[in-house]
């Protein structure tokens, strides 16, 4: 059992313990300094208060010009934190505001220990409620820190006594029922509350109350903790597990922000490995940033990440030649209200701004470091793939990708996983493919393929290698709140609009004309676009495209099948399909195999022994390969 503190008082729960016996029942340190120890021991909580804000200021490494905000808000979500975010958020306003240059106020500033007076009543207040909390405990502590000179004796003692307390009950005086009472709340905590309690206070606490008996163990509790969830839930490249991604910018900051308390305690946290880890993990956040700063496939978490990667970049010096903190500082100014370019510079992409993670069950595609980039995150850790859809930064499609299937009007069961068996990213495009296998051998492939310069995003499910019979393919993608839909009056294509952003959508297996008859469909339904398509066969594909460019939001449409041959003759569209796409002067080709050939196909004059092929083609007729992926 870690012993913080000695207290043998029957008052000691009930806040009734006096300063002096509170001093007086301190276990220390044998490295304490005498006279802090001899005033303890004297119950004197006025000499205790100096000595101690003294030995504060010799141990912290903090610059005195240094920008005071709290960092304990990164870690306070509605709404569950709704009472400390208002306390806090006038804090973090004014700390903004005093990191830009302004012109000089007729009104003086408020000094910092005025503006942190509601936090610090609220925290010191009978009971102290919020200094029950994780959170409440975290911003007593760095209220301490932040204001170790400015508060006055009788505030500063009232905030350390509070805080001491508070962390002894939390941290270090559970008997044997409270912590099995604690392990079955641990069990509903979610990684980031645990993370926060687990790693971050015990580590923080070990810290701050350094000359302490008990304090040096649970700094080692802390930092264990700290290490082995970072390493856990997260591949070797710092790719963040599909389960994190609903609240990693929670998650995410208790790790940035112990390493800033180990960095002002000059106290050992990481190794060089695992600094490279973290520093990774901060890189893979950027890239799955959108336009608004939120992260990708949060679920609306109102939590704003940019504040901890600005200081995760600030703490492991990235480069200024580092793309992602090109894309951070991009990202800042266009929250801020700064226009910023929408195209990467000449030149092309040194570092390409997407990655894939078998491991982590994650897959991002982005076409460049621009906020308003086009991209799709792809997270396949649940029975069915999550994916949230971005054109020019703003987010147009999210949710659950869903998928049925029939055979012969009765419905397939599918499978509980999803493994990515194809990942492909060069200047010309991103894909991504993942595979569900089915009874009977029968597979089922969801293709991802983002276009870098064309702005073109292809969607497609294939079912291959599957009983004879007649099959049925539904694919549902919710569309984000705003984004507006309707269909094309002629032809079966769809419009989306969300704001100053525009996309089509079309549904190339399809007939082009709405007179035509067909028992397939796409259209909007309760905010979902659907897609339904039915084959005769062992195999279909069911592609869908989206061209987001403005360039081609006017010009007429037109789309066809294609026909397939293998050594000149006519394949069914359950071996191989092919599509092609004419908007203006701009025409593509998109072929898939859905059956292994014995030689090259031919589609549209175009030769291929691929099984994926999106092509564009040139003036002059030739088809100009975006995308060949090999058979398997």
């Amino acid at each position: 059992m870690t012993n913080l503190i000695s207290i043998h008082h029957s008052a000691e729960s009930d806040g009734s313990l006096s300063a002096a016996d509170l001093l007086r029942g301190l276990a220390w340190n044998r490295t304490a300094p005498d006279e802090l120890v001899e005033a303890a021991g004297r119950g004197d909580p006025v000499r205790f208060s100096r000595l101690w804000r003294q030995r504060l200021r010799d141990r912290l490494a903090m610059a005195r010009t240094a920008t005071r905000e709290l960092l304990s808000g990164w870690s306070a979500a509605p709404p569950a934190d709704e009472g400390l975010l208002r306390l806090m958020a006038g804090l973090q306003r004014a700390s903004r505001r005093r990191r830009h240059k302004q012109r000089p106020a007729i009104k003086p500033p408020t000094p910092w220990n005025v503006r942190v007076h509601p936090l610090l009543k609220a925290l010191t207040a009978s009971g102290a409620p919020l200094l029950a909390t994780p959170l409440g405990l975290l911003a007593a502590l760095e209220l301490l820190i932040t204001t170790n000179s400015s508060l006055s004796q009788r505030q500063w003692w009232s905030l350390w006594s509070a805080t001491l307390k508070a962390a002894w009950q939390r941290l270090a005086a559970a008997s044997p029922p409270a912590e099995l009472a604690s392990a079955a709340a641990a069990a509903e905590q979610t990684p980031d509350q645990r993370l926060l309690e687990e790693g971050e206070l015990p580590f923080l606490v070990g810290l701050y109350f350094a000359d302490l008996s008990g304090s040096a163990r649970l700094m080692q509790r802390g930092r264990r903790y700290l290490k082995r969830d970072m390493i856990a839930r997260t591949d070797t490249d710092g790719t963040p597990h599909s389960e994190l991604l609903s609240r990693l910018p929670l998650w995410i900051a208790p790790l940035v922000r112990s390493t800033v308390w180990s960095r002002r305690w000059r106290a050992f946290l990481w190794t060089e490995d695992e600094q490279r880890r973290l520093s990774a993990i901060a890189e893979w956040a950027v890239a799955l940033c959108r336009g608004d700063g939120r992260f990708a496939l949060t679920n609306g978490l109102p939590v704003a990440p940019l504040p901890v990667l600005r200081k995760a970049a600030e703490l492991f010096g990235w480069s200024p030649r580092n793309s992602s903190l090109a894309a951070l500082r991009l990202l800042e100014r266009q929250v801020g209200g700064t226009n910023v370019p929408t195209r990467p510079r000449a030149g092309g992409i040194r570092v390409m701004p997407s990655g894939q993670s078998d491991w982590a069950r994650l897959a991002v595609l982005r076409t460049n470091w621009s906020p308003a980039a086009d991209g799709v995150a792809l997270a396949h850790h649940e029975r069915l793939p999550r994916v949230e859809i971005t054109a020019a930064g703003t987010v147009i499609l999210q949710g659950t990708w869903e998928l049925s299937l029939r055979v012969n009007d009765a419905p397939v069961e599918l499978a509980d996983e999803w493994s990515c068996v194809c990942w492909e990213s060069d200047p010309d495009g991103d894909y991504a493919e993942l595979q569900m296998l089915g009874p009977e051998g029968m597979r089922v492939e969801r293709l991802v393929f983002l276009s870098r310069q064309d702005r073109l995003l292809l969607l497609a499910d294939a079912v291959s290698h599957a009983p004879q019979g007649v099959w049925q393919v539904t694919a549902r993608l919710p569309l984000a709140p705003g984004v507006a839909a309707e269909p094309e009056t002629a032809s079966r294509s769809l419009r989306l609009r969300a704001g100053r952003v525009r996309g089509r959508v079309f549904p190339l297996a399809l007939p082009q004309s709405r007179v035509v008859s067909t028992p397939h469909r796409c259209a909007i339904e309760d905010g979902q676009l659907v897609l339904h398509q039915m084959a005769q066969g062992t195999g279909l594909l069911a592609p869908l495209v989206f061209v987001w460019d403005e360039r081609h939001q006017r010009p007429a449409a037109e789309w066809r099948t294609l026909t397939v041959t293998e050594n000149c003759r006519i394949v069914k569209g359950d071996v191989a399909a092919g599509y092609r796409l004419r908007l203006g002067d701009d025409q593509w080709l998109f072929y898939r195999s859905l059956k292994r050939a014995r030689m090259a196909r031919a589609v549209l004059g175009h030769h291929t022994p691929h099984e994926t092929v999106v092509a564009r083609f040139t003036p002059q007729g030739d088809a100009e390969p975006l995308l060949m992926i090999e058979a398997s």
